[in-house]
């Protein structure tokens, strides 16, 4: 039977370390996430709601700061979730070049076993 060097045991301690924490991180950061958008959708509904800035539009309730500032920050929140598509393909991207090397040590490991 093989043994792993102390390089890959670590790296498959601290794999474990992180999938045993994945489930508290994420499910937290869903909660906060859902935390957001109720709270943006309470508290300022034209960023979140489009059928509300529809509305308000039409009822001319708008004032001209307001739509200026709605028409100002378009391109921000666009950028901005072009970067987040980023990071997380980025995030993608280190997760499956982890996920190959796991695959290599256990392949290896198996065809040593064998």
């Amino acid at each position: 039977m093989s043994t792993l060097s102390p390089r890959e045991t670590a790296f498959l301690r601290r794999r474990e370390r992180l999938l045993r924490y994945w489930p508290w991180v994420g499910g937290g950061l869903l909660w906060l996430l859902g935390c957001l958008l109720l709270w943006l959708w309470f508290e300022v509904p034209y960023l979140v709601n489009p059928r509300a800035l529809a509305r308000a539009v039409e009822a001319g309730e708008l004032s001209e700061q307001t739509i200026l500032m709605l028409a100002t920050m378009l391109p921000v929140v666009f950028l901005t979730l072009l970067l987040a598509v980023a990071l997380f393909l980025a995030m993608l991207l280190a997760v499956f070049g982890r996920e190959r090397r796991l695959l290599r040590l256990l392949r290896r490991h198996h065809e040593k076993d064998e």
